[in-house]
């Protein structure tokens, strides 16, 4: 933007540039002042989340709303940014975005674990964990991958 404002002459533009440049210096500054980038939850690939759906079921989980949309668009991630949820104008990326910040609240606000230690289900996620991975984020998918080979001999579905 910086380079288009010096090579326009147009007293107009030249107004309009500055503003849109101070608006977005202000929200730059924001951004990492406030460690936003940290807000951002990066997405599992769509073959875990679907392979943990047994272990949210085992759990009591009933919410697979996002798994259906994210299955919709074969876990593309640029058709998901587009996709509305039913009755709104909100993308499912926003939408799950406000759910991850609930979930991760609560884990961290409580110090819950991710991984059950003890019992039949030891070593596989808990169950606000497999909450989490059914919105498409873990803190540790590669721990989350491996465990998924192991969710059916655990519980026997």
């Amino acid at each position: 933007a910086k380079v288009i404002y010096k090579r326009t002459t147009d007293k107009d533009k030249r107004k309009n540039l500055e503003e849109a440049i101070e608006v977005f210096e202000e929200w730059i500054d924001d951004y990492k002042k406030r460690g936003r980038s940290k807000e951002s939850f990066s997405y599992l690939p769509l073959e875990t989340v679907v392979g943990y759906k047994v272990l949210g079921k085992h759990y009591g989980i009933e919410d697979f709303g996002f798994l259906e949309a994210f299955n919709e668009v074969d876990g593309d991630l640029k058709r998901l940014r587009n996709k509305k949820i039913p009755d709104d104008s909100t993308t499912w990326d926003i939408h799950r975005n406000k759910h991850l910040k609930v979930i991760d609240a609560n884990i961290n606000d409580n110090y819950l674990p991710l991984f059950e230690t003890d019992g039949d289900l030891r070593g596989l996620p808990t169950k606000e964990h497999v909450q989490l991975i059914l919105w498409g984020y873990s803190h540790e998918p590669t721990k989350v991958k491996k465990a998924m080979a192991t969710i059916e001999e655990k519980i026997g579905e």
